[in-house]
């Protein structure tokens, strides 16, 4: 009866054993999945957090550029008397970017693609009416002006200037 006892005894624990190592080892690997997961969650996370950021500043290198352009050709423009159009490429490829920047950007860019969405309209009638009937001479020159100050304010905002523009905030960029 001993040899049974033992044998009854040996079989329990090593049940019970084999029930709590399973348990421990399902609640340790629960914990470990659920960290793997959350912590491959904020990995993924921050990784969309930058290149939202990357994608902010290729926008605003776009938009640097653009302006610099646009005032070399306002400038060109001036000397001159020819007619041109302001070169809006970037502002229709990164306008859904914008805003991931900062309001006071946005709110330079907004004025200064409004302007010269305006002026492209204005040079586009001026060159469909005869000459004479209808000139918008006087309003482009105008706007031109307008644009030039826009622009430098731009270009003051988002730091495509080494000193800022007066009134502008070199700070507020992205």
């Amino acid at each position: 009866m001993c040899n049974n006892t033992q044998l009854l005894l040996s079989l329990i624990s090593g049940l019970l054993g084999s029930i709590i190592g399973s348990l421990t080892t399902w609640f340790v690997s629960k914990s470990g999945i659920k960290k793997a997961f959350t912590s491959s969650l904020d990995l993924d996370s921050k990784k969309r957090e930058r290149d939202k950021e990357r994608e902010a500043e290729l926008a605003l290198d776009s938009f640097r550029a653009e302006a610099k352009e646009n005032l070399e050709s306002l400038n060109i423009w001036g000397t001159h008397r020819g007619k041109f159009r302001f070169n809006v490429y970037s502002w229709n490829t990164h306008k859904p970017l914008i805003k991931l920047l900062k309001p006071c950007t946005q709110k330079s860019l907004l004025e200064t693609y409004s302007k010269m969405n305006r002026f492209n309209t204005l040079i586009d009638y001026d060159l469909r009416v005869p000459h004479g009937l209808g000139s918008k001479d006087a309003e482009i020159e105008r706007q031109a002006e307008n644009i030039r100050k826009s622009l430098e304010e731009l270009l003051g905002v988002i730091g495509g200037t080494d000193e800022p523009h007066p009134g502008g905030d070199s700070g507020c960029v992205g």
